[in-house]
């Protein structure tokens, strides 16, 4: 994922010869709130110098595994 310092965001995928590949874009702030163009939101919950922590929140009819943080259990 890239922040860019006007606001906006990138979210790459792993794509072919496990080169990152663009994803959908989107919008970040300064309070740690992420909204991709999908739709899709999210929050960084924690950051590291090598680890950044995001708890996504699933779109509407969005399948989510059991026992994923983002069921709340």
């Amino acid at each position: 994922m890239e922040f860019r310092a006007d606001g906006t965001l990138v979210d790459y995928a792993i794509g072919r010869g496990d080169a990152p590949e663009a994803g959908p874009g989107g919008r970040w702030d300064a309070t740690g709130r992420l909204a991709l163009t999908s739709g899709k939101t999210g929050r960084i919950v924690t950051s590291d110098p090598d680890r950044l922590d995001i708890t996504w929140q699933p779109l509407a009819g969005e399948d989510v595994p059991p026992g994923s943080p983002q069921r709340g259990l």
